[in-house]
Parts: structure tokens; sequence; C-alpha cells
């Protein structure tokens, strides 16, 4: 029996078509991860650089910039608002403490 199972990870998109993760170059699937990696040394905003991060992913999964970014205010903002609270506010709270001890 064959214990390893192949993951669909695609999904519905706005225009009725499905979006799949693994189309297109290789090099797609780290765009997320290089525009937060960019942005975090450019502008030195963490939050600036995850946001913009995860809006790219969106964008590639949803093939539309526009639907894409808002489905990230819609859907993928508030939700991880609520799921990650506390870390946010970690975030937040040591952010202050190494302002204030500089």
């Amino acid at each position: 029996r064959d214990r390893r199972r192949r993951r669909d990870y695609s999904m519905e998109t706005s225009r009725g078509r499905g979006a799949d993760v693994s189309s297109g170059p290789v090099w797609f699937r780290f765009m997320p991860v290089i525009v937060l990696l960019a942005l975090a040394i450019l502008t030195h905003d963490v939050f600036i650089s995850i946001s913009s991060g995860c809006v790219v992913a969106r964008w590639l999964l949803q093939r539309d910039l526009w639907i894409g970014f808002l489905r990230y205010l819609d859907t993928d903002l508030p939700a991880g608002l609520v799921d990650m609270n506390y870390v946010i506010l970690f975030s937040w709270l040591i952010t202050g403490v190494i302002g204030a001890a500089n």
C-alpha cells in the first residue's frame, strides 16, 4: 500500500477556473518570499513586508492582481488578525523594547 498521498493545492478562483500552485515556472513559487525579503531589507518594516508577500501569494493563486488584493483584504487579513493576535502583540512589544533600548 502506498502511504504517500498526492495533495491537491488547487482552488477555485472568481473566474471559475482552478488555480494550481505548481503551474508556471519554478521560481514563481518563491516570489512571495523574495518580495518579503527584498521589502524587509529595503523598508526595515516587517509588517509591510509580510503583507506584501501575502498579497503576492494571493495574486499568484488568483492569477489576477486586483482580485488577489481584494481576497487578501476580505479573507486573509481578518482571519490572520484573529488567529495570530498574540504573535502580532508580541512583535509590537519586542519592537518597542528594541526601540527603547536604542
